[in-house]
């Protein structure tokens, strides 16, 4: 396929994935489309039969989606990955279905992309998503809260809330350049969405539900302990926070993520890693004044929380 005849590219990491991937590949084979689409699956070394599952789809590219799969000698990392294959879509839209996830509504992209190509004020298009367990059975309908079904910016999304589902996304391929740090963080979706919410809108598209997202032990969230979570959480937004100037928008979120490692060595008993959050608090502190009474208020709940939960459970005359 002509690479410049091609609309959309479908940013697919795979890693261990060989026993949910033919329904990822199939989920991308059902899109209807009057446009060229490209599937770009990235293998990230996987030890299983991720290969063998990839080979029975690759004579299957028909006139409008074509199948390219590349395996690394080396496992590169979830994120390095990622950035890799969002480097080698040659699409003007890019997709994005991880190899455990899937779609199910045939017209998902024709509907996403139309949308862009008539409103040109919005980057990304993003819709609701159901939430599966390895089975595919139903755990939950949908994922979003009701609060954020609806379009978003970059003020939206650098209070750090939330981020929109990754596996539900198109947006505009306009970023050339990556920041050096982004391979570096574990939430590389939510480094991305802040670097695209810098060229425009977001779209809540309500009439699009036929994607969902898998959990299972194999994910990467899902495969760290919780301290190891905190802190890379923290370090994603720290990375953030610095390449976007220290954006006082952005300095909430990095709050929350260092006040989450704090109360945990707090109950830890570990006071030296206490001491060192609460130390990089003051200094966040110190260059956002604003942030003070937040902090306090913050602490003050924390520290009746135990006390609540007391009371509540003291038994009633």
């Amino acid at each position: 396929m002509d690479q410049s005849s091609i609309t959309l590219s479908v940013c697919m990491i795979t890693y261990k994935h060989s026993e949910f991937l033919a329904t990822a590949i199939e989920g991308v084979l059902i899109q209807e489309t009057n446009f060229k689409v490209e599937l770009i699956i990235s293998d990230d070394a996987s030890p299983d039969r991720t290969e063998e599952v990839v080979q029975k789809y690759l004579n299957k590219s028909n006139g409008s989606i074509e199948i390219v799969y590349h395996k690394h000698s080396i496992n590169m990392g979830a994120i390095p990955n990622f950035e890799w294959t969002l480097k080698q879509c040659s699409g003007k839209y890019i997709a994005i279905c991880e190899g455990d996830d899937y779609w199910t509504d045939p017209d998902k992209l024709q509907r996403q992309v139309d949308f862009l190509e008539n409103n040109s004020k919005y980057v990304l298009s993003f819709h609701d998503r159901s939430v599966v367990n390895t089975k595919g059975e139903l755990l939950r309908k949908s994922s979003l809260p009701t609060s954020i079904k609806r379009d978003l910016n970059f003020s939206d999304l650098a209070q750090g809330v939330f981020t929109v589902p990754t596996q539900t996304v198109v947006f505009r391929n306009c970023i050339r350049n990556f920041p050096k740090d982004f391979s570096s963080v574990l939430n590389g979706d939510t480094f991305l969405f802040l670097l695209l919410a810098e060229k425009g809108s977001f779209y809540y598209e309500k009439e699009i539900s036929g994607t969902s997202y898998r959990v299972h032990n194999g994910g990467v969230w899902s495969s760290i302990n919780y301290e190891k979570s905190l802190k890379e959480a923290f370090k994603t937004y720290n990375f953030i926070y610095n390449h976007f100037n220290k954006n006082p928008l952005l300095s909430r979120p990095l709050l929350n993520r260092r006040f989450g490692l704090l109360s945990y060595y707090w109950k830890k008993n570990k006071i030296k890693n206490f001491t060192a959050e609460f130390k990089g608090i003051v200094e966040l502190i110190i260059v956002n004044p604003k942030l003070s009474n937040y902090f306090l208020t913050k602490s003050f709940k924390y520290l009746l929380s135990p006390l609540r939960s007391k009371r509540n459970n003291l038994p009633v005359d």
